[in-house]
């Protein structure tokens, strides 16, 4: 009985040591980004400290959104949509170069910059 109560109580705490919380440096990109330098188009994105994200992009008369997860690998910020609407396959499998304040697009694909916001 001991043993039952004991295994109960330390099964969140166990989980919870194993959880796969982003590292402060990963974290410290989370905030507000709005795409800059891209003619004709807006975007947002929005990185959650938890791993998660949420994008809106309008080109013209056409827009999508995206939202999955997301984390750092190196010098890039790496999303993974799992839900994607019209134009929101852009952020299908993106990889955003970290550089300052900025995450920069690869000039092959367009270029631009996702700004941060500073609230």
């Amino acid at each position: 009985m001991k043993k039952s109560l004991l295994f109960a109580l330390a099964l969140p705490l166990l989980s919870a040591c194993t959880t796969d919380k982003p590292d402060r440096e990963t974290q410290a990109l989370a905030g507000l980004y709005t795409l800059q330098g891209v003619m004709e188009m807006g975007s947002l994105l929005r990185l959650r400290a938890d791993g998660s994200f949420e994008g809106n992009v309008a080109y013209g008369a056409a827009d999508g959104y995206a939202k999955g997860t997301w984390r750092r690998v190196g010098g890039q910020v790496v999303l993974k949509p799992k839900a994607v609407i019209g134009l929101g396959e852009l952020f299908r499998d993106r990889a955003l170069r970290v550089d300052g304040l900025c995450l920069r697009i690869a000039a092959e694909e367009g270029g631009g910059c996702y700004l941060r916001s500073p609230h």
